[in-house]
């Protein structure tokens, strides 16, 4: 084990075994068993009743009851019960339709973003601490009373100076700190997970990673006001679609300022708080709102749901809570327009083809035969003749299922945009089945596939074609004069990526230093013979015994650790 990872093992040491603790009481042995955390069980001293560490409501407790409910049930269970950083590995696998089938999806979406609220005197202290004596000349009242506590943050009502009625999110204290903590285990756990599982289908390397990305964003609240400035600069001249104004004389990394919104939050609509047709008219904006974003704008809201959309006066809406965001560039968000353009013409090679421009498409399984067959397969499933009938949820979720089936990792910014689409469906099903959103959507998919041949984007690919090949005939001869510098002063090298070569150079290392020691082995033994030999022809005093008896030692040692070194080799 490296270093750092024996200090961090070390400093943590009490974190791995409530996690240890925990993963056993709801069932996880296996991956205890995988990761080595089962080593941190008897570290509390109550490995006899692991259920007597943590105080978790006696339903939770129950471990017969927990035995007869589904694993992702039991691993959203675990995870509330590990805190915030857990939550939000959840939260954030929860839009992994490329890693995790639809069973575990669904359920880690239930995972509750809401925790105890922190004492209203350390929200003071941290305020003190941002503003210092500025704070009384930037708030005239700050509520005691939490609005809302989630795992990373909780928001306050106030009143600015000039009377404006804003709301205040707080970072948790020392929430980084916890985070941090967390993050080094979870780095640590996914290692020996892909060092000894391989039927993942997927790197937990890779996703712990991307998770840091996005937690660390996070626990920076300019990022979330700067990701809600820009939101509302795209739709200034929409009347319609709004995002909460910031004040920024009252925002830090710590606290995020802005103004309160007043409306219905869609999360607690009833039947009957709006008309049908003024609820209709709330989620064509809001499927407005989400597919600008997505499709024209390149920067989007990434979680949507209804708990983030407010219902203002006349049917208009306001999202809230941009601290997660995505972005995609121009290019693939035509690539995606490609996508659907070769479904909707039935044509598997296009298809292919922008899947491959899409995802890392690995040219060896875009040419197997099963997985063409399962592209057509894919496609079949969507024969429709104008794209006014497409169900894009339905064709996004089928992908998903097309590239988890061969392992194919796609993108995170590609995730993102596809979980905003997702979601703002799953809103207009939940809230109205009858919404006919995928006509609703249809305009902003015609405009999408539409500038992808038009006239002015096909003279501009064109002119990016041509431009390039300018570029390639430009920088030839300083290329090849760099070339043949190389090669004359012999410095020209070709590296060969071959798979499993580390594994064969250890291969041959590992029997190189056998043969080795076995050699030396063979001499000692006789050598050792040989003293022993001419001890006893010359009747000595001994010492070349002794010597003779050192070295039949020295060689039963060395064989008993070669031994033991190959066995191990063979179990690894």
């Amino acid at each position: 084990m490296p270093l750092s990872n024996l200090k961090s093992t070390v400093r943590n040491a009490k974190r791995y075994a409530d996690i240890a603790h925990v993963l056993l009481r709801y069932g996880f042995g296996d991956i205890l068993a995988s990761t080595g955390l089962n080593r941190f069980l008897k570290s509390n001293g109550d490995d006899k009743d692991p259920s007597s560490k943590t105080a978790t409501p006696p339903e939770k407790n129950n471990i017969s009851d927990l035995a007869e409910l589904p694993r992702p049930v039991r691993m959203r269970r675990a995870m509330e019960e590990l805190g915030p950083t857990f939550i939000k590995l959840g939260q954030i696998l929860s839009t992994r339709g490329d890693l995790l089938d639809s069973q575990w999806i669904d359920e880690l979406k239930k995972l509750q973003d809401e925790c105890p609220p922190f004492p209203y005197n350390e929200v003071e202290a941290i305020l003190k601490d941002e503003f210092g004596d500025q704070l009384f000349k930037i708030f005239k009242y700050i509520s005691p009373q939490p609005l809302a506590a989630a795992s990373v943050a909780q928001v306050h009502r106030a009143t600015l100076a000039n009377n404006t009625k804003v709301v205040i999110k707080v970072l948790r204290p020392n929430i980084r700190e916890v985070l941090e903590a967390d993050m080094s285990i979870l780095e640590t756990v996914a290692k020996m997970l892909e060092k000894h599982d391989h039927s993942l289908g997927f790197s937990p390397t890779e996703v712990v990673q991307e998770f840091a990305q996005e937690i660390h964003k996070e626990v920076n609240l300019t990022n979330e006001g700067r990701a809600a400035d820009r939101l509302s600069k795209y739709f200034a001249e929409n009347p319609n679609i709004f995002f909460p104004e910031i004040f920024w004389h009252a925002t830090t990394r710590n606290i995020l300022t802005m103004k309160e919104v007043h409306g219905l939050r869609l999360s607690q609509y009833k039947q009957g708080d709006l008309t049908k047709k003024q609820l209709q008219r709330v989620l064509a904006n809001c499927a407005d709102a989400v597919f600008q974003q997505c499709l024209e704008f390149g920067f989007f809201h990434a979680d949507p749901h209804t708990g983030n959309i407010f219902v203002l006066d006349n049917q208009k809406v306001c999202f809230i809570d941009c601290g997660m965001v995505g972005q995609i560039d121009k290019r693939t968000a035509e690539q995606l327009g490609d996508l659907v353009s070769a479904v909707i013409d039935q044509n598997t090679e296009k298809v292919i083809r922008a899947v491959a421009l899409l995802v890392d498409l690995d040219p060896d399984v875009a040419d197997q035969r099963k997985f063409r067959s399962d592209v057509t397969e894919f496609i079949g499933h969507f024969r429709i003749n104008e794209i006014a009938e497409l169900n894009l949820g339905n064709l996004l979720g089928e992908f998903f299922d097309l590239l988890r089936r061969y392992n194919i990792k796609c993108p995170s910014d590609l995730v993102f945009l596809i979980k905003a689409m997702t979601t703002i469906e799953g809103v207009a099903e939940q809230l109205d089945p009858t919404f006919d959103l995928v006509g609703h959507v249809e305009p902003h998919l015609t405009k999408l596939i539409k500038q992808r041949i038009s006239p002015t984007a096909i003279r501009h690919r064109i002119q990016r074609t041509i431009s390039r090949y300018i570029d390639i005939i430009e920088d030839a001869p300083s290329d090849i004069l760099g070339l043949l510098n190389h090669l004359r002063h012999n410095q020209f090298t070709i590296n060969f990526e071959l798979a499993k070569l580390e594994q064969l150079d250890n291969t041959i290392e590992h029997a190189s230093r056998s043969t080795s020691q076995a050699l030396i082995i063979a001499a000692l033994l006789i050598a050792s013979s040989m003293l022993i030999l001419s001890d006893r022809i010359a009747q000595g005093t001994g010492y070349l015994l002794g010597f003779g008896v050192l070295g039949y030692i020295l060689a039963f040692i060395m064989v008993s650790w070669l031994f033991v070194t190959t066995h191990f080799r063979k179990r690894k």
